[in-house]
């Protein structure tokens, strides 16, 4: 276990680096994807205070009650980005507090991984997500420490911030009640209160009906569900695992279950998966059995989301010159904007896909170390996203057959 000293500085470090990282990305990069709704919010409430119904929003829809109830007006007096960086390094900061009192020195590459990879949400300027999470983070800091009451608080602003975080907060308790069965005393205060703040949502969801529905692909819910049972078929027999375990088998059955049930959230669950797992699975570094096969998760993943970003960003490219044409289904597509869906794709949408793929890429090169077996993993990442880069260009000009690669 950290001395206090030792945690307490690993924490700061963590959200220094957040808070940096973060702040370079909106000075550098490009606005993300949600920035101009959360504009646009912020300035409704400015201009008109709290209003449950706003006729411009999506043709008409409730804009504050089943979104977010206090990120608006946080937004409002300190501002989007202040905002957004102060929940970034808040959440690096707690994480931090969180894993390095559970695995101790162990979990120093992990605080720094989530440091780097969580500032990268700046990408996709979910930050009432960002707000919730971090608040999530300090909830389970405060149940670690024994606080139940302060939990509770900090579980009913998770919930105000964003009801997706307060859902994953609620999993992550679930899988926490799993493990621990033998001391369920300890977490039936907590349990309580989850329970009283969910049907609280569920009511205002029913009261406040959104009337969407968001798509949840059979593709994403595979990709979950493999997600999930690889975690936890690598941890089933690890006693200092054991609450991962139990987390990715409620986390899985929960993507099941709103797979099934066609609502508003859709895949939207599956929004912290990626960010969450080079960080879930560092307590598996000391199983010798689980480590090769987390490294080659690490390598197909960083191949993967650098080759999806390589291939999309040259296509958007040459789509924006003119040189070709990206169809889109009709099916999904009534009509489209195709300069504005380019340059979307090019500046929104694929940067964050090759932050994923830098951080997976990261995060094997930490583990493996210097020497030839470094050397050969990353020769041969950078070999297979080079030829699949080129298999998937050489498809999306037709010179070859149809291949799904990116």
């Amino acid at each position: 276990m950290y001395r206090a000293h030792s945690l307490l500085r690993e924490a700061m470090f963590a959200a220094g680096s957040a808070a940096s990282l973060a702040v370079l990305l909106f000075w550098l990069g490009p606005p993300g994807n949600d920035l101009a709704a959360h504009v646009y919010q912020r300035t409704v409430f400015l201009h008109d205070g709290f209003q449950l119904w706003n006729n411009f929003w999506y043709g008409g829809r409730y804009s504050f009650v089943t979104y977010s109830v206090l990120y608006y007006p946080l937004a409002a007096l300190f501002g989007i980005k202040a905002l957004a960086v102060a929940s970034i390094a808040t959440a690096a900061l707690a994480f931090a507090f969180v894993v390095g009192r559970q695995w101790g020195p162990l979990a120093r590459w992990s605080s720094r991984t989530f440091a780097v990879v969580w500032a990268g949400l700046v990408i996709s300027a979910a930050f009432p997500f960002a707000l919730g999470f971090a608040l999530g983070l300090l909830a389970l800091w405060a149940l670690q420490a024994g606080k139940r009451w302060r939990f509770g608080i900090l579980a009913v602003l998770t919930a105000a911030a964003s009801p997706l975080a307060f859902l994953l907060l609620a999993i992550f308790l679930l899988g926490i009640g799993l493990g621990m069965l033998e001391r369920r005393r300890r977490l039936l205060v907590p349990a309580l209160i989850v329970g009283g703040v969910g049907i609280v949502e569920f009511l205002l969801t029913r009261a406040f009906p959104d009337g969407g529905r968001y798509p949840f692909t059979k593709f994403e819910l595979s990709a979950v569900l493999v997600f999930c049972g690889l975690g936890a078929a690598l941890t089933w027999r690890v006693e200092h695992a054991r609450m991962i375990r139990w987390f990715f088998v409620a986390y899985g059955l929960a993507c099941l279950g709103t797979f099934v049930v066609a609502s508003p959230l859709g895949e939207n669950i599956v929004r912290v998966r990626f960010a969450a797992l080079p960080i879930a699975v560092l307590p598996l570094w000391r199983i010798p059995r689980a480590r090769w096969v987390l490294l080659a998760v690490c390598w197909a993943v960083a191949v993967g989301c650098c080759t999806h970003a390589l291939i999309n960003s040259i296509q958007r490219v040459l789509s924006l010159a003119g040189l070709l044409r990206i169809e889109y289904s009709p099916t999904v597509w009534a009509s489209i904007d195709r300069r504005a869906a380019d340059l979307q794709d090019l500046f929104f949408n694929e940067p964050w896909f090759l932050v994923e793929g830098l951080g997976f890429g990261a995060l094997g090169w930490i583990v493996l170390g210097s020497g030839r077996r470094r050397r050969w993993w990353v020769g041969t990442a950078l070999a297979a996203i080079s030829v699949l880069t080129v298999i998937g260009m050489l498809s999306a000009t037709g010179v070859i057959g149809k291949t799904i690669i990116g």
